[in-house]
């Protein structure tokens, strides 16, 4: 006799399933079930950075790109130019009313103007032209004369180094390449005195290329590894292991054209010079070696900044110069003594508050200075790191502390109450320092 749907029924059911044959909605349950928590993953960190032991020995912390991705084949012959959607520029804010004095003599008093007048226009920083325009406006409305002419000359005199770069350069050239030019020009001043890291030649070479916003290409010295193609830290490794073998890498187009400027709830108190300094954990990548440096947390800083004698303790064994494989380029640095282009390696950051992990190990850019931090030079920086990959806040209670966290409700939580209206700013001049250390380092 057949067998009816009841006894097939039953018959199914009295089988046992196997694994395989589960029911995907069931198996999705079951996955998600399994997933950890944020909180449980902190704790998970927190057991593998235990000593940082087994953290340093696993696979992954010897470098952050991945096998897989580093063995892969690259299109190098391949230009990205017109392939990668930049963002669009946010469209330019309206005028503000123009308003006119109609006295005989010029308003120089501020409280006297509208409610509503600004002095801030939408021009653009480089568009010296319609900030100039502006200026003639605001004299040609008897507002705040001496004001404007004074800005109105010094306007001019930024107008005229800009078209004296433009002109001294070939003709077509857009304003980026110009810039671009400029500080590549400085760090070929500087390597023709000194190029302990063979880069000369590739400098050479880069002049030749147009600036690609978004875009990077990878040099080994007169040699082009690529077109322009968009950064990637693991297509950097694996290039640097097949070409820059006892020579310098070069990363041209992963900084602005221009120079840059240097200036787990944790909470970092001022010293006596009100600044913030964080002890964070730098390695390089594929070295077991790590080294915990005090770097300031200074938000104008555009990248970590550290020096060679840093770098040459996170060697074993350590190296009496630094390896010209480790560099990956130079950058022009723009600082209140003038300009600077000093070499930019790669190194990996995290950190750690109390053993929990706040920052991972992240593929960092850094310059290096020259010989040792005495205390007395530069200090040393820990770039745009904090910003991009963690919570950070402050509070008005006068203790001047950085709050830091990896978790937005867990800063929240931790933040005081103040009453904002005790809130002070501490007197820099009346602070004691040690003898024999400037009061303004």
């Amino acid at each position: 006799m057949p067998p009816s749907r009841r006894t097939r029924k039953r018959k199914q059911q009295d089988e046992p399933k196997h694994p395989e044959e589960e029911q995907p909605h069931k198996q999705r349950s079951r996955e998600k079930a399994k997933r950890p928590s944020n909180n449980e993953v902190m704790l998970a960190g927190t057991k593998l950075t235990k000593g940082l032991g087994t953290f340093k020995a696993s696979p992954s912390a010897q470098s952050i790109s991945s096998a897989a991705n580093r063995n892969r084949v690259l299109d190098l012959d391949v230009s990205y130019v017109g392939k990668i959607k930049v963002p669009p520029k946010p469209p330019k804010p309206p005028r503000h009313r123009r308003w006119k004095h109609r006295g005989r003599e010029p308003l120089e008093d501020p409280t006297q103007l509208p409610d509503d007048w600004t002095e801030s226009e939408p021009d653009g920083p480089n568009d010296y032209d319609a900030q100039i325009e502006r200026c003639e406006e605001r004299i040609k409305d008897n507002i705040m004369v001496s004001r404007f002419q004074e800005k109105l000359e010094a306007l001019k005199e930024d107008k005229a180094q800009k078209d004296f770069w433009i002109d001294s350069e070939p003709f077509g050239l857009t304003w980026p390449v110009i810039q671009r030019l400029r500080v590549l020009k400085d760090i070929e001043e500087d390597l023709s005195k000194e190029d302990p890291y063979d880069q000369l030649l590739t400098l050479t070479d880069i002049m030749k290329l147009e600036w690609n916003d978004g875009l990077v290409t990878y040099w080994v010295k007169d040699r082009q590894l690529c077109q322009p193609r968009p950064f990637n830290w693991d297509e950097v490794d694996q290039l640097k292991e097949k070409y820059a073998q006892g020579t310098s890498f070069w990363i041209e187009g992963g900084t602005a054209p221009t120079p840059m400027p240097l200036n787990l709830s944790v909470g970092s108190t001022p010293d006596r010079y009100l600044m913030h300094y964080i002890g964070c954990q730098f390695r390089i990548p594929g070295e077991p070696v790590t080294s915990t440096i005090s770097v300031m947390d200074d938000t104008g800083a555009s990248i970590c900044a550290l020096y060679e004698a840093d770098i040459k303790n996170l060697m074993h064994p350590r190296p009496r110069v630094i390896p010209p494989e480790m560099v990956i380029g130079r950058i022009g640095i723009r600082t209140s003594n003038g300009g600077i282009t000093p070499p930019v390696v790669r190194l990996e950051v995290n950190l750690l508050s109390d053993s929990n992990v706040l920052v991972p190990w992240t593929p960092i850019q850094a310059i290096v200075f020259r010989g040792r931090y005495n205390g007395q030079n530069s200090n040393r920086l820990l770039g745009p790191t904090l910003r991009y990959m963690a919570f950070t806040a402050t509070a008005p209670d006068n203790t001047g502390r950085l709050y830091m966290s990896n978790d937005r409700n867990g800063l929240l939580s931790s933040l005081p109450d103040p009453d904002i209206t005790l809130a002070a700013v501490p007197d820099q001049k009346v602070l004691p320092h040690p003898p024999g250390v400037p009061a303004f380092p």
